[in-house]
């Protein structure tokens, strides 16, 4: 895997005489695995604070380098003559504009609206969120709800055009147990309809076998059985989610702190998920900040997902080759490092700086073409209140 220096950006905020609060920021980073995905990502935010209101802005650009193998060794990939000139890699533009309300005794009401485009995609959607506190503020009820139209191309078929509809809520109650531990728990549902495959992946039939092409690494598929582009993947158009989460903070001592989580979850295509992780705050002194933290996690197949179809396309109803809806095993390592440059207490002002460092390992039991995936995302940023 190749080694990366992510380059520290500037921040840029403008203030503001009505504003009692400015904090503006910019973060930089790069993800890289041995699927031969790279991600360059640039991330801008400013938030201001208008006595009860709140005000946000955030842009992020990705730009992604190739796709994964699922979709490189796509029969349909193979026999576009276009494909090596056009490439794989993309550029994703995401806007969020967000605004909210804090009465100041314990009741919040947030609005946020989200434009992200790509060059085969495009999505808007929007979201709602409230809180409020009871019993001198130590219980406080949680509940949000989101909406979003996704359309979807093929940068290889301009003809090809779908859409997809998701409605999403989640509910929740966070507890103060004593002054030094709380806990949160939250139920999380959503329905998507329409498209919901890839227009890039297609199912090869047959016990088929794979061999490298000499001096190309290019795969080529033998024993296939059906059509040689074979068939364009076929999943429902609808989908149904919930899950479950639990999540526990306490303080081990004054500047040490535990934070855990545990997900469950499922869905009507059969995906069962089990998500469970730890991480360790630490703040040393007032300027630095520590955090060390470990997930795990582990999914089912869905129900028409397999290794290999190997009859004839008649005699299945749904097929894919998407690796993300086979069996997957999942490690996360994370670190990150804050440090207060500067702080102006009597102009209420503070300059941070902080670097983050996951490194990430799936394993995909039921995935022949890829057995495992290791990937590392770095990054940092400098922030600015006033």
């Amino acid at each position: 895997m190749k080694q990366h220096l992510v380059t520290a950006a500037l921040v840029l905020a403008a203030s503001s005489s009505a504003a009692q609060e400015v904090t503006g920021g910019v973060r930089a980073g790069v993800y890289e695995d041995d699927d031969r995905t790279e991600v360059v990502r640039m991330l801008a935010t400013i938030q201001a604070a208008l006595t009860r209101w709140r005000l946000s802005a955030r842009e992020s650009v990705d730009t992604v380098s190739s796709a994964s193998i699922d979709v490189r060794t796509s029969p349909y990939i193979d026999a576009m003559t276009s494909a090596s000139a056009l490439g794989m890699s993309d550029r994703r533009f995401e806007t969020t504009l967000g605004a909210g309300y804090d009465d100041g005794n314990g009741h919040t009401a947030g609005l946020s609206l989200v434009h992200a485009l790509e060059r085969d995609y495009q999505s808007i959607s929007v979201g709602l969120n409230t809180s409020f506190d009871l019993f001198s503020r130590n219980t406080t009820l949680l509940a949000s709800v989101h909406a979003s139209h996704n359309w979807i191309g093929s940068i290889f078929d301009p003809s090809f055009a779908r859409t997809m509809d998701e409605l999403g809520y989640s509910i929740g109650v966070a507890q103060v147990l004593s002054p030094s531990a709380a806990v949160r728990l939250r139920y999380d549902a959503s329905i998507a309809d329409g498209y919901q495959a890839s227009p890039y992946r297609a199912v090869r039939f047959g016990d088929w076998t794979t061999m490298p092409t000499r001096d190309s690494g290019v795969l080529t598929f033998v024993n296939t059985i059906g059509p040689a582009t074979g068939l364009p993947e076929n999943v429902p158009e609808d989908r149904v989610r919930h899950a479950v989460v639990g999540e526990w903070v306490q303080s081990l001592a004054r500047p040490v702190a535990l934070a855990t989580e545990i997900r469950l979850a499922l869905d009507s295509w059969g995906v069962r998920s089990l998500t469970a992780g730890a991480e360790l705050r630490f703040q040393p002194s007032d300027p630095w900040q520590l955090s060390v933290g470990y997930r795990f996690f582990i999914e089912g197949a869905a129900d028409f997902f397999l290794p290999k179809y190997t009859q004839e396309p008649t005699m299945y109803e749904y097929y894919t080759s998407d690796k993300e809806l086979g069996e997957e095993r999942g490690h996360l390592g994370s670190f990150d490092l804050g440090y207060i440059v500067k702080n102006w207490p009597s102009a209420g002002r503070s300059l941070q700086f902080d670097a983050q460092l996951n490194f990430f390992r799936y394993r995909y039991p039921g995935f022949v073409l890829l057995e495992a995936r290791g990937s590392v995302f770095a990054d940092v940023g400098l922030r600015l209140d006033f």
